[in-house]
């Protein structure tokens, strides 16, 4: 569903501006030779979106504050393209203490306005948003240097595709006028009938907070926002005790899926568990780390569930167990444990050879077995080498989590143990609150209501799945895959998992569509996480051909910034085929050149802050649930140090790079000639009549250079 929403500036002198349009005609000179006038942009000093879901109704207020800069008073009109089903329940804007009338014009006059507005504006942005309903309004006047207010509230049935539902505020148009929003809020609050599963932005991370199972809020703040991405939030409801939601994006052979997987808040089996704390009190450790690592440690001992068991382990020197074997987490033994906790002190060696034997010493019950590694340095008594230490712990039924503090430790080896076992790892660095992020980490692991899970279909052939190895299930904390399929129609998932020593299997009725040109984030994100994947492989296990030159084919088609393709998108793709790279781009280039070797070196290193940092990228790209920030240009030697990359828009599912001012296809191949279409001619709105599916890409710009069924186009401008 496409859903439009107020795309808000004003067009000085025919120049566009941000969220929205208030058109102002340029006003004649009786003089055969003008002088000209000053361009003003409106500056966006705030914009307040508070949006109310209850199931599958959305009312949208949105409140903006603009300031006009220029020096002299213009009229103009308003012009605010609405969502389908959508209706307009108020609409402020008070002009010398008067309110502002407004009509509403239907999909007919509408385009008729948008194409005028390219025409003498210039600017396709309005292009997007043709096929629908538009409010308009005359402004009369807009005062030199003032702010004015705007206040708008429409409310909309939403669009429902399979179990999810979904509901867009389209953002993205102030991207053409370069500016900003001073200070921007986004809020929605979630309501439903029946219990609340997915809630999943991939637009924007938002923060969620879960108010019993029928309600979540979001929310979204920042300070000079320059919007890239249209916003965007999926949800869903069910009765399941594990809700199950699949949405694709297919298009040709190319097919992709997202998956996400979310165990209900009143899950009312919690799964006893048994959890290893190894904690390293070396001398290093010594001073403010210590103290928070141990009041961290308290907190996780404190918020163990009563069923479990649990174990700790300090180690320095040597290893020293809390006990003989696992204790129920009863108060007696919380005590035992917190005086244990308290005589900890940071002295001696590192031996995580001892550490490691004690902490897999004991056997596997049918309860599912966790251990979180904590140090700050790298193994220097005892064994110290990598494999002998890795094959320790390769016991499967044990998940590792490994927890890094500093700089000063062995990355690979920390990312390897987590890695074999099905774990996960975490850093916080110096400048990070230790005792905040390691009690967040054990939060998000503290229910398991799923474990050793394994996920297979029928009907289709599922493959590429991100992450390629499945977590276990969490109380209230979703799974999120994505992978790519083979094959349509209907489907059944089939999601299994271990509860208490027992199989539990869900199966699930899906849908797989032949052809879905919407949910592109699907394919973007996918690729994000595979380059993520490959890029740890090679750093974690050496570099391999094959495995390097995926890696710079995803980069490059999806604008995916890697150590190997910060230069190679400028270098060798088809922006600059046929035709020399822009100067300013090529002494960047030579400047930064050797800062590419020293990325991908930083990539390979084992420790250190480049190690660390490296191993957090990795994860965060190989686990990315929105799209990364598309990169601007360099403009001189002393911008984005080390990295260098063209401008990169998403359009229609496809990455398109800016090159001599002209948008190129990154799916381009070859010399093709072009067909020649000239900007907001005939010819043009031609186009896009006959191929409504063009309009985002047409919507980046004058100038375009792209395909479309077999046909390279080009628009430029006469």
């Amino acid at each position: 569903m496409k859903v439009a929403s107020l795309i808000l500036g004003f067009l000085f002198s025919c120049f566009a501006a941000a969220q929205g349009h208030i058109h102002i005609e340029p006003k004649r000179h009786p003089h055969p030779r003008p002088r000209p006038i000053p361009h003003w942009v409106l500056e966006t000093r705030a914009m307040d979106v508070e949006v109310t879901l209850k199931d599958r109704y959305a009312v949208t207020e949105v409140e903006q504050v603009f300031y006009n800069p220029g020096p002299r008073l213009e009229e103009g009109t308003y012009i605010f393209p609405l969502p389908k089903r959508a209706r307009v329940e108020s609409f402020t804007m008070f002009i010398n203490g008067v309110e502002t009338r407004a009509e509403l014009l239907d999909a007919k006059k509408a385009a008729s306005i948008y194409n005028e507005i390219v025409r003498k504006a210039r600017d396709p942005a309005l292009l997007e948003y043709m096929g629908g309903e538009l409010f308009k309004a005359r402004v009369f006047p807009i005062e030199a240097r003032s702010e004015k207010k705007i206040r708008l509230s429409y409310r909309q049935v939403l669009e429902t595709e399979g179990t999810l539902t979904r509901y867009n505020y389209p953002l993205r148009a102030s991207r053409f006028a370069g500016g900003s929003i001073g200070q921007f809020s986004f809020s929605v609050l979630l309501e439903t009938r029946t219990a609340l599963k997915t809630v999943y932005s991939p637009s924007h991370r938002f923060e969620v907070r879960r108010d019993g199972d029928r309600k979540a809020r979001l929310s979204f703040e920042a300070d000079r926002h320059k919007p890239q991405r249209d916003v965007s939030v999926l949800f869903s409801m069910g009765q399941n005790p594990i809700g199950l939601d699949v949405l694709a994006h297919a298009q040709g052979k190319d097919r992709f899926f997202w998956l996400t997987a979310t165990p209900d808040l009143r899950a009312s089996k919690i799964l006893p568990k048994d959890m290893v704390f190894v904690f390293d009190t070396s001398g290093s450790m010594a001073g403010d780390k210590l103290r928070q690592a141990k009041a961290a440690l308290r907190f996780c001992v404190e918020n163990l569930n009563p069923d479990d068991r649990f174990q700790i382990i300090r180690f320095s020197t040597e290893a020293e167990a809390l006990s003989d074997g696992f204790l129920r987490a009863d108060e007696t033994n919380r005590l035992r444990a917190t005086d244990f906790i308290d005589r900890f002190q940071a002295i001696g060696g590192t031996n995580l050879e001892d550490a490691l034997k004690l902490a897999l010493a004991s056997p596997v019950g049918e309860q599912p077995q966790s251990i979180i590694l904590i140090t700050d340095g790298k193994p220097t008594i005892g064994e110290r080498r990598e494999q002998p230490l890795l094959n320790l712990s390769s016991h499967k039924s044990k998940r590792l989590f490994t927890f890094g503090i500093g700089f000063e430790i062995n990355t690979h080896l920390l990312d390897k143990l987590a890695e074999a076992s099905g774990g996960s790892r975490s850093y916080a660095t110096p400048e990070e609150d230790l005792e905040l992020k390691l009690s967040d980490f054990y939060t998000r692991i503290q229910s398991p209501v799923l474990s050793d899970l394994k996920l297979t279909a029928s009907g289709v052939t599922l493959s590429q799945i991100h992450p390629n190895k499945l977590p276990d299930l969490f109380r209230g904390i979703p799974m999120t895959l994505f992978g790519r399929y083979r094959g349509a129609g209907k489907a059944s998932i089939r999601l299994e998992g271990r509860v208490n020593g027992h199989k539990k299997a869900f199966t699930y009725a899906v849908h797989f569509p032949e052809r879905e040109p919407d949910n592109g984030f699907i394919e973007e994100l996918w690729a994000q996480r595979r380059v993520g994947f490959l890029l740890d492989e090679i750093r974690l296990h050496g570099e391999d051909r094959e495995l390097k030159d995926e890696v710079v084919r995803l980069a490059r088609r999806y604008g995916i910034l890697t150590p190997y393709t910060s230069y190679l998108i400028l270098e060798d793709s088809p922006i600059a085929a046929g035709r020399p790279m822009p100067r300013p781009l090529r002494h960047a280039l030579e400047k930064k050149r050797e800062s590419f070797k020293d990325a991908y070196d930083d990539m390979s290193r084992q420790s250190g802050e480049a190690s660390v940092r490296a191993s957090e990228e990795m994860r965060q790209m190989s686990q990315a649930d929105q799209a990364m920030p598309t990169a601007s240009p360099i403009e001189d030697e002393h911008d984005a140090p080390g990295l260098v990359q063209v401008e990169k828009q998403i359009a229609a599912g496809r990455s398109f790079y800016k090159d001599n001012g002209i948008w190129i296809d990154a799916t381009l191949e070859g010399h093709e000639k072009p067909r020649v279409v000239a900007f907001a001619e005939q010819a043009y709105f031609q186009l896009l009549n006959r191929f409504p599916e063009l309009a985002p890409i047409l919507a980046l710009g004058e100038r375009v250079r792209f395909i479309h069924k077999g046909q390279t186009y080009e628009i430029t401008v006469n």
